[in-house]
């Protein structure tokens, strides 16, 4: 038996397991449970000591490795604490967060943060470092000097992805969406950690990807959400009249647990967002307090258009992503009336989107 395939086997824990070098295959492990006869010792430099013979370890083993079940197929009952994927993606309608999930170039958006910063960058507990030394959003907004920042390119941005995995986030709060309103008002901060755990076969699925799910397929996930730390969040918003803004990662991958077939991460820029959005959507009365209906629950507005299906993420167009993006959540605007929209209009959507802008730095070099 493989460390491999004891892992699939049993989530017992060993304190020390001895594996021949040739074959990779375990001879005993410490302690061995069931069998009390043996002993052993930790020394004070951490070393497992066994004190019987080692020939009583490997009989012992095997006695044990043979009881174990052929297999312990991680099915999602296992990963119990995994969080519901969405059924399509979200795309922001109410103002004035519309951009926060694009590469626009004003407002609440996305950014590339360029290799020469970003390495020099931390981000604890709701503060920026730059080499260990804290530093105020000011000087991160000199240091990026916004207007010039770096468009990415359309080949190393999938937004669609980005959407599919806020989407996650946001369904998580939506669950919790009574509690959540209440903690807001004492410190709205609170949620920057706020995680997700994804159970693999869901999001192969709920993509269309390979259901022939193997070590590949999860270093290509693990591979496309790690990709997301080299975007920013801009955040800006009024504070008593005056323009602030606030910067926070997109992404941070907390890891993958191979037992359960589960991968963790947080954004704290998707955080923020929505929690800015929750507070925007409850409608309020003249007092500011919050508005319900007979039976208590909230009384909110449209915040998001859901018609966009995650299939939309196989498609290798990112202009015409832009452009169904925009006329989903211009169709949930305008309501029961019939939506309208210049041409002018789809045509900026193309031109400021990625996959143009490469294209664009691509004929200016050959010409």
């Amino acid at each position: 038996m493989t460390l491999t395939e004891l892992r699939e086997r049993t989530d017992q824990k060993f304190e020390m397991i001895a594996v021949c070098h040739d074959t990779e295959n375990i001879l005993f492990a410490v302690p061995i449970p069931g069998a009390f006869h043996l002993h052993h010792i930790t020394t004070e430099t951490g070393e497992t000591v066994i004190l019987d013979p080692m020939d009583d370890w490997m009989d012992a083993w095997d006695e044990y490795a043979a009881k174990l079940p052929n297999r312990r197929y991680r099915t999602r009952q296992l990963a119990d604490k995994a969080d519901k994927l969405p059924t399509n993606l979200p795309i922001i309608t109410i103002h004035p967060w519309e951009s926060a999930m694009s590469l626009s170039t004003k407002g609440t958006r996305l950014i590339m943060m360029g290799d020469d910063i970003r390495t020099h960058l931390d981000y604890k507990d709701d503060k920026l470092y730059y080499d260990g030394r804290e530093i105020q959003q000011s000087d991160l907004d000199m240091l990026l000097n916004i207007p010039n920042a770096p468009m990415p390119s359309a080949e190393k941005t999938d937004l669609q992805t980005l959407r599919f995995l806020y989407g996650t986030l946001l369904k998580k709060y939506n669950q919790n969406i009574e509690d959540i309103a209440q903690l807001i008002g004492t410190d709205a901060k609170q949620f920057l950690s706020h995680n997700v755990t994804i159970y693999i076969p869901d999001y192969v699925k709920a993509l269309g990807m390979s259901r022939n799910i193997n070590q590949d397929t999860v270093n290509r996930i693990v591979g496309k959400i790690s990709s997301y730390s080299s975007l920013w969040g801009i955040v800006e918003t009024n504070e008593s009249g005056r323009l602030a803004k606030g910067y926070y990662p997109v992404m941070v991958f907390l890891g993958y647990e191979e037992a359960d077939n589960t991968i963790t991460f947080t954004s704290p820029y998707m955080n923020r967002i929505i929690i800015l959005i929750i507070q925007d959507s409850i409608k309020r009365d003249k007092g500011g307090s919050p508005l319900r209906k007979k039976s208590g629950q909230l009384i909110t507005r449209p915040s998001h258009s859901f018609h966009v299906k995650p299939s939309i993420i196989k498609n290798s167009s990112e202009w015409a992503k832009d452009i169904v993006d925009v006329i989903c959540a211009l169709m949930d605007k305008a309501g029961d009336t019939c939506p309208h929209i210049r041409w002018i209009s789809l045509f900026e959507t193309w031109f400021t989107s990625p996959s143009c802008q490469r294209s664009t730095s691509m004929a200016s070099k050959v010409s």
